[in-house]
This record gives structure tokens, C-alpha cells and sequence, in this order.
């Protein structure tokens, strides 16, 4: 019987033994696991602090500083091969970097900087670069391309009110100061033009946005002074949409483009719509090239055709150049 009960005591105690041991294994298996992940988390940072490729599995891109030491150098380089690749010259790139910078809540992030995400953006934009090329170009994921393009053109847009000039009531010095252009042009503002820039649509709406030439684009009008700083920018038209209709848009708008009383008569007729009554006249300054109005509703408002049209815009031409010659040799 003793010996029963002591054979039972011994077992009990081994069996103790072994699972004391078997918990110090695994404690000391779990600490040697931690050390080896500290140590590796440690040659990670080492290795990006030092500007090397940090090892990681084959489905995740690697960190690296490739983006950031490629847009460095490309500033320090030729200023006119920035240009032609960015559209500026590296000195109003580093400005822009700046305003993002006080102006905007963007800011660097752990490992990309603002000057490689406004240089990416610049690429897709004025290059119209893919993202499969910038992604090779500065190391950077899909994901990784797609944010610093929205970051950036979020960005741009809440700084586009401040940069926008607004047109003055003054006639410009570069034609005020001069005996060529004042007093003939006194009235213009600057220039204006329509562009079309090539745009991603599908559905059922491709057919709208097809230009002239076939291509799939929006028909974009924008305006800037004599200092080519933009004025008036409206985007958004379809392609087909013809300039007139883009300039009557951006005339009926409230915040629209403003222009002087002057032409108010001249865009009615060039854009051919309603939207613009015409400005009542004296008899005396009335020409040939106004079409009269007819209060009497039997009778119909003539219609110019466009070879009557043309005649008198060669008519008006010939006039300026006429005074203006006639006061150089006066």
C-alpha cells in the first residue's frame, strides 16, 4: 500500500516537472521570437536611414528614397530641360512648393516630400504621363501615385480664388504707355482662347465629349492679361460644344467672365444668341453694321449672312488702320 502511494506522489511530480518545463520552453521560445523582430525592425530603420532598399515580401513595393533624390536632382540641373518637363522653372516650382506649404494643410509625409508629389502631378498633367511610368520613375506604388494626385490637386484648387486675377478697371499700362495701341485698344482687358484638353468619360456620354478631330475631350475657355496671368478659367464642356456656346456659358454665369459694355453688342452677335440684348445706341453713332429694329411685328429683323458679316468686319479693320495712320503722320 505505501509503495502504491509513493509511486503515485512520483508521477505527480514529473508530471509537474514537464509542464514547468514545457511553459519556460515556450516563454523562452516567445522572448527569442521578440528579440529576433526588434533586431529586425532595427536594420529596417537602419536601412532607410541610410537610404537602402528595406527587404520585404515580393507582394508589398519596397520604401524608397528614389523619388526624393530624383526630383532634387532634376532642380539642380538645366533649368530650361525642367521647364520642358514640368512646365516652370525649377525657382517658381520651389515658390509653388512653398505656398502649398503655408497656405494649404499639406504637408511632407514620413517618406514622401511636397516636391515629389507636385512633380508627379505635373508630370500626369502637362506630359500626360501614365501612372505605370511615374510609378517607375519615383518608386512609388499605384496607390501611393492616385493620393499625391488628389492631394495635390486639392490643394491647387482651394489655392486657385487667391491666384486668380481679377481684371482692373484701368486700362493696362503696356497699352496706356503706348502712342501704337492707346487710345484704339483702350478697352482691352487681354486675350482669350478655347482649348481642348483630352478627358476620360464612358457610358453613354462619350458621344457628347468627341471633338471635331474624334478625340475624347472637354472644351476649356480661359482668359489672362497682358502679364499672362489667368484671369477666367471655365472647363467642363463637352467637345463638341462649340466655342460660341462655351463663351455664351461663361457671360451668363454670375461669377462669370466680365467684360466691358463695349463688346456687349459684338459677343451677341458672334455668339448668336439671345441671352445678350442689345445695348441701345445714338442715331448718331449708328453704322451700316448694326442691324436696325423694327417695332412693327409684320416685319422681320434682317439677317446678316456671313460674307455681309465679314465685309464689315473688314470695313471696322480698315478704319482703325486708317486713323491710326492718319495720327502717326499727324
Amino acid at each position: 500500500m505505501d509503495g502504491d502511494i509513493y509511486n503515485e506522489d512520483t508521477n505527480d511530480e514529473d508530471i509537474d516537472d514537464e509542464e514547468t518545463n514545457e511553459e519556460f520552453y515556450e516563454a523562452t521560445y516567445t522572448y527569442v521570437m521578440a528579440i529576433y523582430v526588434l533586431i529586425d525592425i532595427l536594420n529596417q530603420f537602419l536601412n532607410m536611414m541610410r537610404g537602402e532598399h528595406i527587404e520585404r515580401p515580393l507582394t508589398r513595393r519596397q520604401i524608397t528614397s528614389r523619388g526624393y533624390d530624383y526630383i532634387h536632382k532634376a532642380l539642380n540641373d538645366d533649368p530650361a530641360i525642367f521647364r520642358q518637363v514640368y512646365r516652370m522653372y525649377p525657382d517658381v516650382f520651389r515658390k509653388l512648393c512653398t505656398i502649398i506649404r503655408e497656405k494649404t494643410p499639406l504637408e511632407d509625409t514620413r517618406f514622401i516630400c511636397v516636391e515629389e508629389m507636385l512633380a508627379s502631378f505635373l508630370q500626369i498633367v502637362g506630359q500626360n504621363t501614365r501612372y505605370c511610368v511615374i510609378r517607375n520613375t519615383f518608386g512609388r506604388s499605384q496607390f501611393a501615385t492616385s493620393e499625391n494626385f488628389h492631394k495635390i490637386l486639392k490643394a491647387l484648387n482651394s489655392l486657385a480664388p487667391d491666384l486668380m486675377v481679377r481684371p482692373g478697371s484701368t486700362v493696362p499700362a503696356k497699352i496706356r504707355e503706348s502712342t501704337r495701341f492707346y487710345p484704339y485698344f483702350k478697352d482691352c482687358i487681354g486675350a482669350i482662347d478655347g482649348t481642348h484638353i483630352p478627358a476620360s468619360v464612358k457610358g453613354r456620354d462619350v458621344s457628347s465629349y468627341r471633338d471635331r478631330h474624334g478625340n475624347i475631350s472637354q472644351n476649356v475657355l480661359a482668359t489672362c492679361n497682358f502679364d499672362l496671368e489667368f484671369m477666367y478659367v471655365l472647363s467642363g464642356w463637352e467637345g463638341s460644344a462649340h466655342d460660341s456656346k462655351v463663351l455664351s456659358d461663361a457671360l451668363a454665369r454670375k461669377n462669370g467672365l466680365k467684360v466691358p459694355q463695349a463688346l456687349h453688342n459684338f459677343l451677341r452677335k458672334e455668339c448668336r444668341s439671345d441671352e445678350f440684348p442689345v445695348e441701345p445706341t445714338d442715331e448718331s453713332s449708328s453704322s451700316s453694321s448694326v442691324l436696325p429694329n423694327y417695332e412693327d411685328n409684320d416685319h422681320e429683323p434682317i439677317v446678316q449672312t456671313q460674307e455681309q458679316e465679314r465685309e464689315d468686319a473688314n470695313i471696322w479693320r480698315t478704319n482703325i488702320g486708317s486713323d491710326m495712320w492718319r495720327n502717326a503722320n499727324n
